[in-house]
């Protein structure tokens, strides 16, 4: 005899809306972590000027 034929209907339907809670849930948080993840947390900021390069590349040629 098959297990699921011996089973409350109510029962099993209640399982399996559980079941699918669970899969949402899970996919909910894998997915925020994942964005998290690949979200910039700084910005870069330029605090050297160009100048201040070029004039430390022209540094001892003149």
């Amino acid at each position: 005899m098959h297990m699921l034929s011996q089973m409350d209907p109510d029962l099993y339907r209640e399982v399996l809306r559980k079941q699918a809670e669970v899969w949402d849930d899970l996919i909910a948080a894998f997915a925020a972590t994942w964005d998290r993840l690949f979200e910039p947390r700084w910005t870069p900021e330029n605090r050297v000027s160009i100048e201040d390069v070029l004039a430390d590349l022209a540094y001892g040629r003149d």
